[in-house]
């Protein structure tokens, strides 16, 4: 069995914790006893490739993903099978967010950094700000590059695909993520993955997925496991 954590933030998203460094969120998820875990910071992937090889050095599987704002204010979690298709999708989706750039003193800081924390680099745009792409048009670009599309908390009252819409469109997602348990009906047909959305290390692997495929850890196992409901979703206290 794979035990996961699959949204997590590292110091790069908006209102995330300077804490969340790569190093910080590989020590957590050893302490939780995760074999994979997948960064998906809002609409970026620039803190995934020291993450990658942190989780390399400890015997942890990263999946490089992304957590992208629909234009319908939804959010949407995107992972890919490599670095090199993560990084460019997300060069693809600062193209489409508007052009309000980031105050860090209003906003927080929206830093690169390598594995021992050190800071590399900023975002210029604000990354909490909705992309022009629809759910639907998001959609396709994420599978014609061979990535998983699985939207984020849709029973949330923010950014929760429900909430946005009403609904859950006639998309043939992947997954969905369910983030209280008492509404895994919500998600009907689809499996589902629980997951901590961690932007603090204390909530690293409060809530997982454990994936009962025979993969090893990683993006196959992932893809594996939602496309045969291999996935067994555990709500801990938050």
């Amino acid at each position: 069995m794979i035990t996961a954590d699959l949204h997590i933030h590292s110091c790069l998203s908006p209102c995330g914790s300077l804490e969340m460094s790569p190093r910080a969120i590989i020590d957590g998820a050893a302490e939780k006893g995760l074999s994979l875990i997948a960064l998906s910071d809002h609409n970026a992937t620039a803190n995934c490739a020291p993450l990658v090889r942190l989780g390399s050095d400890m015997g942890i599987a990263v999946i490089p993903g992304i957590e992208v704002t629909t234009v319908e204010e939804a959010h949407v979690l995107i992972f890919f099978a490599g670095l090199g298709v993560a990084e460019d999708f997300a060069a693809f989706i600062y193209a489409h967010l508007p052009d309000i750039y980031n105050t860090p003193s209003k906003m927080g800081d929206q830093v690169a950094v390598d594995e021992y924390g050190t800071i590399v680099g900023e975002i210029e745009k604000y990354l909490g700000t909705a992309t022009d792409l629809s759910v639907d048009r998001l959609f396709e670009e994420a599978v014609s590059r061979g990535a998983l599309v699985v939207p984020s908390h849709i029973d949330r009252p923010y950014a929760g695909l429900i909430a946005q819409l009403g609904f859950i469109p006639d998309i043939p997602f992947h997954g969905v993520e369910v983030a209280f348990e008492r509404n895994l009906n919500l998600a009907g047909d689809f499996a589902v993955l629980a997951s901590s959305d961690a932007h603090i290390p204390e909530l690293i692997g409060s809530k997982q997925s454990h994936l009962t495929c025979n993969e090893a850890p990683g993006f196959a196992a992932l893809k594996a496991a939602l496309e045969n409901r291999q996935v067994v979703t555990v709500y801990g206290e938050t």
